[in-house]
């Protein structure tokens, strides 16, 4: 297995961590603005929740006394260190004598930031441990002249193993996208996400990430993206990743990419990949496993012939 990032030379920083399991992690520190039919001060924070299902919520006191959560068109707006206003779904409101008591969260993404980047930065979760092509080390692949390296996060060590043991998540590594253009925008970031997303996907058999990416020029923090995103088993999986014989995944991902980027093999991959979770998920029965990795294995034999 490829050490921990602190021993190797170069090695990623963790720029989010968690330090127990399913932790909630800080997005932004209100208070913010509740604008809907009237607008309200929110004093409350927003913060990323792992369960019962991923998303970007809040919980906290309003100045709107009667909050109603039949109005469809709530938003919550930030003036702070991160500007946005972004659509919001109520799913709790407690009236009181002068202000309210509200639960909410964000619908889809929360992104801030906009001017392209050099870097892109990313996280993954629960993701496993692997025997690569050269011991001690971590990942490194490329596509062209882009790149992008993965490191295990030393810190998540004890989280990781516990992983295995119960049920929870853990911010398990850092990763780094390089363009070969030198920059990137929101939008081709969003696009190598979703690759990236698959792609880990497919190694782990379970949704891992990335999660929590942040775009970087000349170091400095210049987009950041927060979403309830799409995560797998809370438990350790079955993966084909080698344990004992190494692999050079390097070379597979930029197999990977090469399909990736085919017009006819790129749907056969989406659909490839979500039965191939779906068949590793704990939650289905063997019968439904083989069905399901058999359509999967027809569907991309298809393609080949």
């Amino acid at each position: 297995m490829p050490q921990d990032s602190g021993s190797c030379p170069g090695a990623l920083t963790p720029y989010v961590e968690t330090k127990d399991l399913s932790e909630p992690l800080s997005v932004a520190r209100g208070p913010f603005v509740l604008a809907g039919e009237t607008k309200g001060k929110l004093e409350a924070d927003l913060f990323f929740r792992w369960l019962p299902s991923t998303a970007v919520a809040f919980e906290g006191s309003c100045s709107i006394q009667h909050v109603d959560l039949r109005h469809d068109s709530w938003a919550l707006e930030a003036d702070g260190d991160l500007k946005f206003r972004v659509p919001v779904l109520l799913t709790h409101a407690r009236i009181g004598s002068t202000s309210s008591h509200v639960r909410g969260e964000v619908q889809g993404e929360l992104s801030v930031g906009q001017p392209p980047f050099d870097r892109l930065r990313f996280s993954l979760v629960n993701f496993p441990d692997y025997l690569g092509a050269s011991a001690g080390a971590g990942l490194e692949a490329s596509v062209g002249k882009s790149t992008f390296r993965l490191d295990a996060i030393p810190q998540a060590a004890d989280l990781r193993k516990r992983v295995k043991r119960e049920s929870g998540f853990v911010i398990s590594h850092v990763g780094e996208w390089t363009p070969e253009s030198g920059k990137i925008t929101a939008s081709e970031a969003r696009e190598t996400l979703r690759c990236l997303h698959f792609w880990f996907g497919f190694l782990r058999c379970a949704w891992t990430g990335p999660v929590f990416p942040q775009g970087l020029s000349d170091g400095e923090i210049v987009w950041r993206q927060f979403a309830p995103w799409k995560l797998g088993e809370s438990r350790d999986v079955l993966t084909w990743l080698p344990q004992r014989k190494p692999i050079d995944l390097p070379n597979l991902f930029s197999e990977f990419t090469q399909r990736w980027a085919d017009s006819a093999w790129r749907p056969a991959l989406l659909s490839a990949i979500a039965w191939l979770v779906e068949a590793n998920s704990s939650r289905i029965g063997l019968e439904a496993k083989i069905v399901l990795a058999q359509v999967a294995l027809e569907l991309l034999a298809w393609v080949r012939l």
